[in-house]
């Protein structure tokens, strides 16, 4: 009796250290998957995200790809040889550029130099030329190059050794700058100084164009009905409008306030000038945005540019004219001649 007893309690007892083990190896085994699949997880997820990176890079505008790599990774050295005027181009980021069109322009440019400024090497070479890429796209590239002269004969030049980099970001940058002090920053047309400075230029050379002084009717209604944000957009907006109807040979400005002032460069007809006038009145007679409807009208004042005529004088000529048409009742044009 006693016997079975213990058995019977030695078997409960392997049975329980069997069932714990047992539990113990399951537990591991899943613990083994679930690393296992955390792991392919992140490996496909890693994978996904290198192979988006490579597609991003291969699908990328090819300019903006090559701009990236230009800008920081190509700098293509070469050699220069004075007596035969040959380039021999290095570097392992050769593909990016047309070879042929790419060595006759630095041909170009050195064989153009005076190479004895650059005696003694006081003085580094450095030019700019617009570099053929092998997609037939240009780029600006710049020139740093030393001049290497014969030792017996010291102001023989033999050869010029340099490298070559792109300056296509550095240009933007710098036009950048360039149209941001000519724009208005409100709508984004030119700016006053800029467009005076073009129109006087233009006088100088030719005695065609017409000259436009644009005013918004009650612009101070708008502003105090709606805020001077939405007065805001209403000037963007008219901005736009006058720049889809003068697109081309004009300059069309932000004069100041709300007055805009647009140049044409050609001498066109009385009946063209009222085309644009009825077109422009089409144009910018209602704004809408967020529910609100704002009614716009314009006035404007036209001169012509005469033989003989003076900035200043058409200037003025096309502020009377403007300020008749204000006193006609708004909402339309006067054109005041040279006699008038």
């Amino acid at each position: 009796m006693k016997i079975n007893f213990f058995y019977d309690m030695f078997s409960v007892a392997n049975n329980g250290i069997i069932d714990t083990i047992s539990y113990n190896i399951r537990y591991v085994e899943v613990a083994i998957v679930s690393s296992a699949v955390t792991a392919l997880v992140m490996y496909i997820v890693l994978r996904s995200f290198y192979l988006n990176k490579v597609n991003v890079l291969e699908s990328e505008d090819i300019s903006l790809g090559r701009d990236l790599l230009t800008s920081s990774m190509i700098e293509t050295s070469f050699i220069y040889t004075c007596r035969t005027k040959t380039v021999c181009l290095l570097g392992n980021k050769l593909i990016l550029f047309n070879k042929y069109e790419t060595k006759n322009e630095i041909i170009n440019v050195l064989s153009n130099l005076n190479l004895n400024d650059y005696y003694n090497n006081e003085v580094e070479i450095e030019e700019e030329f617009l570099c053929v890429m092998s997609d037939k796209s240009k780029q600006w590239y710049k020139i740093n190059a030393t001049v290497v002269f014969d030792k017996k004969h010291k102001s023989t030049p033999i050869r010029i050794v340099g490298r070559l980099y792109c300056n296509e970001h550095k240009r933007k940058a710098k036009q950048l700058l360039i149209n941001q002090a000519h724009k208005d920053h409100l709508t984004r047309l030119f700016n006053r100084t800029y467009s005076e400075n073009e129109i006087i230029n233009h006088f100088k050379i030719s005695t065609r164009g017409y000259l436009l002084i644009l005013d918004v009717d009650d612009f101070k209604g708008i502003n105090d009905a709606y805020g001077h944000l939405k007065g805001d957009e209403v000037l963007i907006f008219i901005g736009k409008c006058i720049n889809e109807v003068f697109f081309e040979d004009c300059i069309v400005s932000r004069w100041g306030g709300d007055e805009f002032l647009v140049y044409l460069y050609n001498d066109i007809s009385v009946n063209e000038i009222e085309n644009y006038m009825q077109i422009l009145k089409n144009n910018v007679s209602v704004y809408t945005n967020d529910l609100t409807s704002i009614k716009i009208t314009l006035s404007i004042g036209i001169a012509k540019n005469s033989e003989g005529d003076q900035y200043k004088e058409v200037l003025n000529r096309a502020d009377r004219a403007l300020y008749r048409a204000k006193s006609n009742g708004k909402n339309g044009y006067c054109y005041m001649d040279k006699e008038d």
